[in-house]
């Protein structure tokens, strides 16, 4: 079980504890159980790994081949619906759709850079609400206590009511973190690998409605490959 006030700020892609263990589960049911030994265990796992490259391939066909169904005409929501895979943008719709319809705010303090609110619903005791603290220097910075975007990767429905609030029309970008601030001494982080997936998922999605576009990023992943190989 996980202590979630020592891990709030730890990127899990939003997978709980039961889900990793199903997911375990899931990927080795079919494949192996108790009596499987050692030799059928290595080419049986072989097997497992090409099924899921394979189911990974269909995944991002879908997804690259299709777009976003918006809820509303609002720039934030449709700069959600570009960046995002389709997957993480209907989790984000939830949240955006939760903003924009049940929630409210009180100010707690102000100043000509910095606000702190607390934000909740109207029919939840306050004590429940969220800190969100909106930061608006060279570009615009939020903070929630729940923590849903450095443990999920996407902006809880609390920072996007302050947004939305505060009239911002530009979503956070993920690719304005430095992948240095994400590592540590054990190696490349979880937050690290999904930004860089979600770059490649932009530079996608930007490129595939002009073919010179869509070449130039081809012949550029084939080039990266190459190096990787030599």
């Amino acid at each position: 079980m996980k202590a979630k006030p020592f891990l709030k700020d730890t990127f899990f892609a939003g997978m709980t504890t039961t889900g990793q263990s199903e997911s375990i589960n899931s990927f080795s049911d079919g494949f192996f159980n108790s009596r499987t030994m050692l030799n059928e265990f290595v080419v049986r796992y072989d097997k497992v790994v090409e099924s899921l490259r394979v189911a990974e391939e269909d995944e991002d066909f879908k997804i690259m081949s299709s777009r976003s169904v918006l809820s509303s005409v609002h720039p934030i929501e449709a700069k959600a619906g570009q960046w995002y895979i389709r997957k993480i943008f209907d989790n984000f719709k939830k949240e955006w759709t939760e903003a924009i319809t049940n929630l409210t705010l009180e100010t707690i303090g102000k100043t000509t850079e910095e606000s702190t609110y607390r934000v909740g619903q109207l029919d939840v005791d306050k004590k429940n609400w969220r800190i969100v603290t909106f930061l608006s220097l060279d570009q615009v910075n939020i903070t929630c206590y729940c923590a849903k975007y450095e443990t999920n990767g996407i902006l809880c429905k609390h920072s996007l009511y302050v947004m939305k609030k505060k009239h911002v029309k530009e979503l956070m970008s993920s690719a304005s973190i430095g992948l240095g601030e994400m590592n540590n001494e054990n190696g490349i982080s979880a937050y690290t690998l999904w930004c860089v997936h979600s770059n490649f998922t932009k530079l996608i999605e930007q490129a595939r409605d002009c073919s010179s576009e869509i070449q130039k990023v081809n012949t550029l992943l084939i080039s990266l490959l190459d190096d990787q190989t030599n």
